[in-house]
């Protein structure tokens, strides 16, 4: 058994590493799965530090944020899937993304594997966690935007705009939130 979970655990890793992201659109800084969720889990931190700091009345599992940002792609990671094409995930992306993320835990202990699917969940629920990790992604593909449209890659500009759109009710709601999108704010500003 303990060679099975290994072989699992490499082919989910080299299948983040191998799988790059949004390929349909022309990108200056193409970035694979593994890249992002890296990215992702640095966000995280940066949220949790500062929703701590700015929000200290709010109660929340910081474990489960970083459990979050560290799993939520494994669907990906299956050979026959790989990552979106664009920057915005249909109903039947997601569905296909949750039937791949089950395929590529089965390998794991089957108590384990409903605690990944149960955490899977979440990211789609209502919770202060599921909420805190939704602006974490939006905080990551706003800062990839902007990365690009610098650049010079005006194909960005429109996921921009979209993505800001949905972090307005996160920056309403976290005082630490809206701190943390100040400098986005004021790139956006210099934009106009």
């Amino acid at each position: 058994m303990p060679h099975r979970i290994e072989e699992g655990l490499v082919k989910i890793a080299q299948g983040l590493q191998d799988e790059q992201r949004w390929k349909k659109d022309p990108r200056l800084f193409p970035e694979n799965v593994a890249q992002h969720t890296l990215k992702l889990l640095v966000i995280v931190q940066l949220v949790k530090m500062m929703v701590r700091k700015y929000d200290s009345e709010i109660e929340f599992d910081g474990e489960i944020l970083s459990d979050l940002a560290t799993i939520h792609d494994f669907g990906e990671a299956a050979d026959d899937f790989g990552d979106i094409q664009e920057p915005y995930k249909t109903e039947e992306d997601e569905r296909l993304e949750k039937v791949k993320f089950q395929e590529m835990v089965v390998f794991l202990p089957i108590d384990f594997q409903g605690k990944l699917l149960s955490l899977y969940d979440i990211q789609k629920g209502s919770s202060i966690e599921s909420r805190l990790f939704r602006a974490s992604e939006l905080f990551v593909r706003l800062y990839y935007c902007l990365r690009e449209i610098d650049a010079g890659n005006v194909l960005f500009y429109k996921p921009l705009w979209t993505e800001y759109k949905k972090i307005q009710p996160f920056l309403e709601e976290f005082k630490g939130l809206k701190i943390m999108f100040e400098p986005i704010q004021e790139f956006l500003a210099d934009l106009h």
